[in-house]
């Protein structure tokens, strides 16, 4: 679909409080300054996280990030999934569950992956065509660069036997 905007212009660009939906659903709400993001405002990711921040010209000054299960990013105090402790967040809120009922992502069910395909959280990165697809839609979402593919397959869940043939 399209991009959208609501709010008030100046001179054809967004200019003061506004609303704007990218094609893939994402929303920024909050201020603008000739067309750019200028002044607090939060972009609402589709997948459910969202990002609320202060902006200068369209470059991000300061923000937080806060995943869809409420779980706010704190870079400095990051305890979630650490060497330390790989407990998921879900099971730091909700409690380990019990022997031989292992938790493979933060979600309580994961989800299904195909055979050859990696969880990348907010979908599923195909490596037979580098690019990353949207779980409910399979919708290709963007393509990783070459560092991201190499980290996607050394610390993202790959689907084990018994799934599907290929990603596509």
């Amino acid at each position: 679909s399209a991009a959208s905007f609501s709010g008030s212009k100046v001179s054809g660009k967004f200019d003061g409080e506004g609303k704007y939906t990218f094609p893939n659903g994402d929303q920024y709400e909050g201020e603008f300054k000739n067309g750019r993001f200028h002044g607090e405002g939060t972009m609402k990711l589709k997948d459910g996280g969202s990002f609320k921040a202060r902006w200068h010209h369209g470059e991000i000054v300061e923000g937080s990030y806060t995943f869809a299960d409420g779980l706010e990013y704190k870079p400095h105090e990051w305890t979630y999934c650490t060497l330390e402790d790989r407990r998921f967040h879900s099971e730091t809120q909700r409690g380990v569950r019990p022997a031989g009922d292992t938790q493979a992502t933060n979600d309580t069910v994961p989800k299904r992956l195909l055979r050859g395909c990696y969880d990348v959280g907010t979908g599923f990165y195909d490596p037979s065509d580098n690019k990353v697809y949207d779980f409910e839609t399979r919708q290709a979402v963007y393509e990783p660069t070459e560092a991201e593919a190499e980290w996607i397959k050394a610390k993202c869940r790959e689907a084990g036997d018994g799934m599907a043939a290929s990603c596509a």
